[in-house]
């Protein structure tokens, strides 16, 4: 019969011998009893390990089946519907994934493939997988370790950056290739002719000057994107800001009959860095001016309750499918890419510049009215002059 080996074994002896073997008995039920607490703490400790890691963790015996699994693999891996609990079931049977079974009965040398794995319509993944022994050398005994990562976020990642570069390329090829074109009709003969001379210099200037802010915009963008949150914030006046970014687009608005209104309050203060709050709203200021219309009008306010700032201007409007890829890098409208209107990178900047400091930024745009751009400001970062 089994007895419970944690209570000491003792029995009536009338010799000091069996005494002596009493209490050796009971030193050795209590270190077996302390052994097997600590591996039952041991064990809790590694599933407890084990449940909490993002990757997905299987292992599976030699034919097979699963033997022991974590959360995160039943989150990852493309289930049948009526797979049901998976340690102790073969996994051939219970996964839907035919590349993934057959990578998995693959003998020969594992690479890492990436797996695109559709659970749901909101749930889609780019799965790596890793096969392996679980134990080395001479000591297998045909158990296998199956670790499944989630990369799509790496990879979306990846994506993004590879769009980046090419999108910087060709913004910065274009601007060159005209320099070049004009530099060249010029060592041609363009610089006898003095209205030739003249009209290719300043095609010159242009797009040198759009190279420069293309540069600057770049610039701009990677020190928000390799920033974190602000350390050296201070209260500045909102109403000087939003009238100094219109002063220097003033001469282009000007030029343009475009009339300006500034409802900010003058008491009212945001506590930032300088340089960001600059970029937010020399941006959205540039941005009203440069898209609006002749005899066009460009207007600053603030909604004290909500907490909001908003642009707005009397503009074209922006398409609806439009809209909610304004914030993305080199985004910019066919009529304004067709123009070379701007970088495309503002809006993004504007994006990159609010997220510091939990600003949440949104767009509207009616077509044929104009549109609105928008600065949700946290309440801590927002004050009041005394």
């Amino acid at each position: 019969e089994a007895r419970d080996v944690s209570k000491p074994l003792r029995w009536a002896a009338p010799f000091r011998e069996a005494e002596i073997l009493n209490q050796a008995f009971a030193e050795y039920a209590d270190a077996v009893g302390r052994l097997s607490s600590g591996l039952q703490q041991e064990r809790d400790r590694l599933r407890a390990v084990l449940d909490r890691l993002e990757e997905g963790i299987l292992l599976l015996d030699r034919q097979g089946f699963v033997r022991a699994v974590n959360p995160s693999a039943l989150r990852l891996l493309p289930l049948k519907a009526e797979a049901g609990p998976l340690e102790g079931k073969l996994l051939a049977e219970a996964v839907s994934h035919e590349g993934l079974l057959q990578w998995i009965a693959d003998t020969s040398p594992k690479r890492l493939p990436v797996f695109q794995v559709d659970k749901s319509p909101e749930q889609a993944f780019d799965l790596v997988c890793h096969l392996r022994p679980l134990l080395p050398g001479e000591n297998q005994n045909g158990e296998s370790l199956l670790t499944v990562m989630d990369v799509t976020r790496f990879r979306n990642l990846d994506r993004v950056k590879t769009d980046f570069v090419a999108n910087a390329s060709h913004e910065l090829k274009t601007p060159l290739s005209s320099i070049l074109g004009y530099t060249e009709a010029l060592f041609n003969g363009a610089m006898t002719d003095p209205k030739m001379l003249e009209h290719f210099l300043r095609k010159v200037q242009d797009n040198a000057l759009r190279l420069q802010h293309l540069v600057k915009d770049l610039l701009n963008l990677s020190q928000l994107e390799n920033q974190n949150a602000p350390a050296h914030t201070e209260p500045l006046p909102i109403h000087a800001f939003v009238q100094a970014a219109w002063n220097q687009h003033r001469v282009e608005a000007e030029k343009n009959g475009i009339r300006f209104e500034n409802r900010v309050p003058e008491n009212l203060i945001w506590n930032m860095e300088p340089r960001d709050l600059d970029l937010l709203i020399g941006n959205l200021i540039g941005n009203a001016v440069r898209y609006n219309r002749p005899a066009g009008k460009v207007q600053a306010e603030w909604e004290e309750g909500a907490r909001v700032f908003s642009v707005r201007d009397t503009g074209q409007g922006i398409p609806p499918d439009m809209v909610p890829h304004l914030f993305e890098r080199f985004y910019r409208g066919d009529s304004a890419r067709a123009r070379g209107e701007g970088t495309g990178l503002g809006l993004a900047i504007v994006k990159h510049a609010a997220q510091r400091y939990g600003i949440q930024v949104s767009a509207e745009s009616v077509l044929g009215e104009g549109s609105r751009f928008s600065l949700e400001v946290p309440e801590e970062r927002v004050g009041l002059l005394v």
